[in-house]
């Protein structure tokens, strides 16, 4: 509940005040942080066993036959189909966080998913 710029410390609470209390600078403000949904973090560990993210069927996963052909195609330094999937289902985990933050904040310039969209210019 900070009603004045000066007591804001928190460039988060600058950008997302409440709405009870909060600045009224709408030119600071991007929402409300009453309005936000807190999301769980995704990821795995090759230590904790990935069997079903690799399962083709029955799995967590759908492997289309598509999909599993292009992974075989695909070269990438020797990889196994295994390693294939894993690297896949990063870049799955990439997209969502890409989805979270905004074009400008993102400051990725690595090619990843792309080789298998076909999509090189994405900025």
């Amino acid at each position: 509940m900070n009603s004045t710029l000066d007591d804001i410390k928190s460039r988060f609470y600058i950008r997302y005040p409440s709405k009870v209390g909060g600045h009224n600078d709408k030119d600071l403000r991007w929402g409300y942080f009453d309005d936000l949904s807190h999301y769980v973090a995704l990821g795995f560990s090759l230590g904790n066993g990935v069997d079903n993210l690799l399962k083709e069927k029955d799995g967590i996963f759908v492997w289309s036959d598509r999909t599993l052909n292009v992974l075989k195609g695909t070269k990438m330094g020797g990889a196994t189909m295994r390693t294939k999937k894993l690297v896949l289902i990063a870049y799955l985990f990439e997209i969502y966080y890409d989805l979270l933050i905004t074009h400008k904040s993102n400051v990725s310039r690595s090619f990843g998913l792309e080789r298998f969209i076909g999509a090189f210019d994405c900025i």
